[in-house]
């Protein structure tokens, strides 16, 4: 048998961003969300 370790390191909580912070940097935003083109014809 092969003698393997798990290589992954542990999870840690972090402080995420709120959303206003996270759509400021947005170029296109509307009702919250981001705005992207559209894909579909």
């Amino acid at each position: 048998m092969l003698n393997l370790q798990n290589v992954l390191r542990e999870d840690a909580a972090k402080k995420l961003l709120s959303r206003e912070e996270l759509l400021s940097n947005a170029p296109e935003q509307y009702d919250g969300y981001f705005q992207v083109p559209g894909t579909l014809g």
